[in-house]
């Protein structure tokens, strides 16, 4: 490899690790927001998903047609595409008078992210190694722990909800400018194992009947409603379920999701030494306790290191998952087979 494709493939890297560091300010910034919104528009709890309902269906269409998709334009325009079209869902939600048209723009930002999303994880997967893949959902996690501080500050100082989202979207268009201005760094060849015959992507059909897949996709779904679950409700239930205090709570989902950070930094560092399975198991226990002491919430101060033991349990799950898929089901369904296995996040996370 020339220095020149060294330096390529390293500002490719940088880009995808600021870009999950966007994904994960926008999801971060909902379980904060949502007692205000409902408050403004006058809706039940349960309306939020309703919301989560129209951005997991944009997430689902496009993560699963992400691999055709980036097969007809290349990963630099897609990338390039799919950023303003995130950017384009989070100011509606700024300028929106009233709750339809929120719903509705919700569509384009799962679009969006599932294009991204499930993009950068197979470009990840297929061109680099377990560092950069545990490194890149870190950089999601930092967003996920920066957003709920950012509209917290914002309700302190008398700000509206809506600010932390047209903050987000301006994120989102200038990754959308550092991409159209990168095109020219994205690789688009389907990467070869050493010694191996050179392989051509294969068709939906071929990926879908793949058994193993069925059975990853259930495991991501499960792992999704926990993820996701934990820290869109963690918030709500803690203030108007348990009683606590605003501030205290907003601490404590930063805390989640500071420790789901930490974890996936921690697995970066140690990811090349780790055996795939043994490590899962280790995950998947911890991640069992953590949800029960939160859950059974003994003390508030006890609950609430159940949910960051959760955070930090989690870390390592999705990232070393989406690692693996090449190795489980062949570099041919790569592209399909993370496509499909995110698709299974976004219904997971709603249910």
């Amino acid at each position: 490899m020339t220095s020149l494709q060294q330096r390529r493939g390293g500002l490719a890297v940088v880009i995808s690790f600021a870009t999950f560091i966007g994904l994960g300010l926008s999801s971060g910034l909902l379980g904060l927001a949502w007692p205000r919104m409902r408050a403004e528009f006058g809706l039940p709890l349960d309306a939020v998903g309703t919301l989560l309902l129209l951005q997991t269906m944009g997430y689902i269409v496009s993560s699963f047609f992400s691999g055709r998709v980036t097969a007809l334009f290349g990963h630099g325009v897609t990338f390039f595409v799919s950023a303003l079209l995130m950017a384009g869902g989070l100011a509606g939600y700024f300028v929106a008078p009233d709750w339809m048209l929120v719903i509705v723009c919700g569509l384009f930002v799962g679009a969006g992210s599932g294009l991204l999303d499930a993009g950068l994880n197979n470009y990840i997967a297929a061109y680099y190694g377990p560092r950069q893949m545990n490194w890149l959902h870190a950089c999601f996690g930092i967003g996920l722990t920066i957003g709920p501080r950012i509209m917290s500050e914002l309700f302190l100082r008398g700000y509206s909800w809506r600010v932390g989202y047209i903050l987000t979207a301006v994120v989102l268009v200038a990754l959308g400018v550092v991409y159209l201005l990168s095109l020219k760094i994205w690789r688009n060849d389907v990467p070869q194992i050493a010694g191996a015959q050179p392989t051509r992507p294969a068709s939906l059909g071929a990926t879908l009947r793949l058994p193993l897949l069925w059975l990853s996709v259930a495991l991501l779904f499960a792992y999704a409603g926990m993820e996701i679950g934990a820290g869109q409700w963690a918030f709500t239930l803690s203030t108007e379920g348990r009683g606590i205090a605003e501030a205290e709570a907003g601490w404590w989902v930063t805390i989640y999701w500071g420790a789901f950070t930490i974890g996936r930094i921690l697995f970066g560092f140690l990811g090349e030494r780790l055996k795939l399975v043994p490590a899962l198991r280790v995950s998947m226990i911890g991640t069992v306790i953590g949800a029960f002491v939160w859950w059974l919430n003994p003390s508030d101060f006890t609950g609430f290191l159940g949910l960051a033991l959760l955070g930090f349990a989690q870390a390592p799950l999705f990232p070393l998952l989406m690692l693996a898929t090449s190795e489980r089901l062949g570099a041919e369904h790569a592209a399909n087979a993370i496509a499909f296995r995110l698709g299974a996040l976004g219904p997971g996370g709603a249910f």
